[in-house]
């Protein structure tokens, strides 16, 4: 194991404390479609097409996005009132409890088969302090309880670059998409890292839950998380604490070098998830937070599809699945694309999962692509 210098002058982490005063948790999950499975019938379309618009005339100062999302609660007033209320005063980044209920209703309930990308986060970014154990075990148990018993694939922290939360008190960084940030934060303040995982572990007893962790680029850092988090597996065990035994570990696949190395991360790991957002950014030499750089920024750029690619290879290699996050996982002009690639998952935000689905059942991966793929 690598030796990492730990971060000092850290505020104690407790897992018996009272929980520091929070915003509500913005638990924000993305949601996946299997690509095997078939897409409900067209009808079911209609139907979110035709609540989309009840809603539009029931909440006229919600925006767009929180419509889409608004998912089974649609008719509850309580909640409706709710989401009217801090959408007319443009608190989208706020919405956290109850539209976090909404999403994860809305993925149950659009033929969606798991929650394909959980930000934990949004847990950090919501909270005036650092979370406790016990306050971050009662919100991951929520959601996995919400949606049992489909599967939750939770990313660890994956605070820094353009997520960052003052009581951590991160150095400012030039380049900070290149810096201390995601599994860098976790290695170097293990108990900042563990005191997550213990309440992952907690919460993986009350649903299906599988664990990914952010920005690796190296074997050594895969195997470092994974001892981590077996070293919290035997803490709990000794306490009488349970947690399920059946959790997936898996890696986000995010770097040149990740790619580059996949046969050796997919022999540690049960699966692999490409976040194509950060991934075009690092293979394009391209900064996502500079305005100036639209037009050079290419999603389908030959370099990004071939890297997923060679992803989705050497996952399947070595028996494990692999899926595609982030903005192209919804992006319905690669869709086809990432089928004839192998891809195993599409994980995307809730209202981009029936048009996606539609296009999945068109194609028929028996005859030749109509289009170069």
């Amino acid at each position: 194991m690598w030796v990492y210098q730990e971060q000092q002058n850290l505020p104690a982490l407790s897992a018996g404390a009272d929980a520091p005063e929070p915003v509500e948790p913005g638990l924000v999950p993305e949601c996946s479609a299997p690509v095997a499975e078939t897409l409900p019938a067209e009808p079911i379309i209609e139907e979110a097409e035709a609540k989309e618009k009840i809603l539009k005339r029931t909440l006229p100062h919600a925006s767009r996005d929180c419509i889409l999302l608004a998912g089974a609660y649609l008719f509850g007033t309580f909640l409706a009132g709710a989401l009217s209320a801090l959408c007319s005063a443009g608190e989208l980044e706020t919405l956290g409890y109850y539209l976090d209920c909404w999403r994860a209703s809305f993925a149950a309930n659009t033929a969606a088969e798991v929650v394909g990308l959980f930000r934990t986060e949004f847990v950090y970014l919501n909270c005036k302090d650092f979370p406790t154990e016990d306050y971050q075990f009662e919100a991951y148990k929520q959601v996995l309880e919400s949606l049992a018993p489909k599967k939750v694939v939770v990313r660890t922290c994956d605070i820094g670059a353009d997520k960052t939360v003052d009581y951590m008190k991160l150095d400012h960084e030039d380049n900070p998409a290149l810096g201390y940030r995601a599994i860098r934060i976790c290695l170097t303040r293990r108990d900042f890292f563990k005191t997550q995982l213990r309440a992952l572990l907690r919460a993986s007893a009350y649903g299906n839950m599988s664990i990914m962790f952010p920005m690796i680029t190296s074997l050594r850092e895969l195997q470092d998380a994974k001892a981590i988090l077996e070293e919290c597996k035997q803490e709990l065990t000794a306490e009488g604490k349970k947690f399920s035994d059946n959790i997936e570990v898996g890696t986000m696949i995010e770097t040149p070098a990740a790619v580059l190395i996949a046969d050796d991360l997919a022999a540690e790991c049960d699966f692999f998830s490409i976040g194509t957002n950060d991934l075009t950014q690092y293979t394009c030499a391209l900064d996502r937070q500079n305005a100036k750089l639209e037009p050079f920024f290419d999603p389908h750029h030959p370099a990004v599809l071939k890297a997923i690619q060679m992803t989705i290879e050497a996952g399947h290699r070595h028996g494990i699945w692999v899926g595609i996050c982030g903005e192209l996982g919804a992006d319905t002009a690669l869709t086809e694309t990432f089928l004839r690639m192998g891809v195993d998952e599409l994980s995307m935000n809730a209202k981009s999962i029936l048009p996606v689905r539609k296009i999945i059942r068109s194609v028929n991966l028996s005859k030749p692509s109509a289009k170069n793929v």
